[in-house]
């Protein structure tokens, strides 16, 4: 749901509020959606599909600002099938992309560059299936199972 709640976006469907239409809205490629976040002003949308990509959407889902290919690289001699994205979150001041997957990988991304912030942080390696940024931008929580 956007801030706001005038857009409830799911599967690969977006339904503007109040409404009694749903209208199919191809996110991520046609491809199984695994996570969406909205910017904490309704600016911007994120939404991670099972292949590992992400596109950036305006808050309005009119314009698509970007894709983030691969967001998960296998590291080198590894078995490349791609890492579905379980969780994002985008930071309180909007710079910031947090992106989670299935694996338990974590990436930061920069949006306006749209390109990755270091390495992959450390986690348990368990799937991640939320995150959240505190109020300062400056602390991400995750959670697994």
């Amino acid at each position: 749901m956007r801030p706001d709640g005038g857009l409830l976006v799911g599967d690969n469907r977006a339904v503007r509020l109040p409404a009694d239409r749903v209208a199919g809205k191809g996110l991520v490629q046609g491809e199984e959606v695994g996570a969406l976040a909205f910017a904490a002003d309704g600016s911007r949308l994120a939404a991670g599909d099972l292949t590992g990509r992400v596109a950036l959407w305006d808050g309005e889902l009119g314009d698509r600002t970007g894709i983030l290919r691969n967001v998960f690289p296998a590291p080198p001699g590894a078995r490349p099938e791609p890492e579905g994205v379980s969780a994002l979150a985008v930071s309180p001041d909007g710079a910031t992309l947090a992106v989670g997957g299935g694996a338990g990988t974590l990436q930061l991304w920069d949006i306006a560059t749209q390109q990755p912030l270091g390495g992959p942080l450390t986690t348990p390696g368990e799937p991640v299936d939320t995150l959240a940024f505190g109020a300062d931008s400056g602390t991400l929580y995750a959670g697994g199972a």
